[in-house]
């Protein structure tokens, strides 16, 4: 037994949480977003162990979304990005922000049985 014997609060572990949403951030990357459960604050979220990661909040807001089940491929994104937006000038919605896609299930998943989203931020 050696002396002192000292202890330290290891940092909290959130489970992967759903959605993760991804947004054009400039030309050929993108920036991701992780939702966290709603229990948590700026102050009580663990801190990020990487300084590119960083912590903001975003205001609840209303989306107008598409879903679908099939490969996310850049041409399967643009179309169902397409069709939404095609959808939302039809209902007299107009968008308050670029439009992001949510993935709700892990990569091992099936695509034909993944659950994809695209949203789109209106008035």
């Amino acid at each position: 037994m050696t002396l002192p014997v000292t202890m330290e609060k290891t940092p909290e572990k959130i489970f992967m949480t759903v959605p993760v949403t991804m947004e054009p951030n400039a030309e050929s990357s993108y920036r991701l977003h992780f939702v966290m459960p709603s229990k948590y604050t700026l102050q009580t979220l663990p801190k990020p162990a990487d300084p590119r990661v960083t912590l903001r909040e975003i205001p609840s807001q209303k989306v107008a979304a598409v879903r679908f089940s099939k490969f996310s491929s850049e041409a399967t994104v643009a179309s169902q990005t397409a069709l939404l937006q095609s959808w939302m000038t039809q209902q007299g919605l107009t968008a308050m922000g670029k439009p992001r896609f949510a993935r709700y299930d892990p990569p091992f998943v099936p695509p034909l049985l993944r659950r994809s989203e695209i949203l789109i931020a209106v008035e």
